[in-house]
């Protein structure tokens, strides 16, 4: 509603202010590393398969659709203002690169079938899964990653719950990638 608020700013006699946030990510995937089942528990701690899933993520396009352009599009990291922040890194892998992420799983004998979608060496469908208690913003978020990870050929799907469902099965591993705001953006230790 912000375009709205600026709009009638001066008629209304108020100004509008963009609150600083102090949060790493507004939205973290966290493919799990130690998933049950063990074809996805070996690509989840392939680094180079977690690579090509961020190179895949368009963050300007996030930017403009969830943000109206106020964001700045990153990878996690701590923010600016914190003793920690380090700008070598501050989007490491970040670059919106699908040939990039097309190459790594290329590379990683992920070939794609007569559907277009990228399986197993055993010839079975990589389909993952994307759990998440997000709503509004939070889940368009999650749908334009998602389409991403499909335009590479990575099968991917999305099951939102309540959190007095979501939490217990994330916490209890049993989510295959989980999502969540990553706040406390100043001291990564905390």
């Amino acid at each position: 509603k912000i375009t709205v608020f600026q709009e009638n700013a001066e008629a209304g006699d108020y100004r509008v202010g963009m609150w600083s946030n102090a949060s790493a990510s507004a939205m973290t995937f966290m493919p799990n590393q130690s998933y049950s089942d063990p074809k996805y528990r070996e690509l989840f701690q392939t680094l180079d398969f977690r690579i090509a899933l961020s190179h895949a993520i368009d963050r300007d396009l996030i930017n403009e659709i969830a943000f109206l352009g106020q964001a700045v599009p990153r990878t996690i990291s701590v923010i600016d203002a914190s003793p920690y922040f380090a700008e070598d890194i501050v989007n490491i892998y970040g670059e919106f690169d699908p040939d990039r992420s097309n190459e790594l799983l290329d590379a990683l004998g992920l070939e794609k079938g007569p559907d277009g979608f990228r399986t197993f060496e055993d010839g079975s469908v990589i389909d993952l899964i994307i759990e998440t208690q997000d709503s509004g913003v939070g889940l368009d978020i999650i749908e334009l990653v998602a389409e991403n990870w499909n335009a590479i050929g990575l099968k991917t799907s999305i099951r939102s719950m309540t959190r007095d469902i979501y939490w217990p099965r994330a916490i209890g591993n049993e989510v295959m990638i989980a999502t969540w705001g990553t706040d406390r953006g100043l001291v990564p230790m905390v």
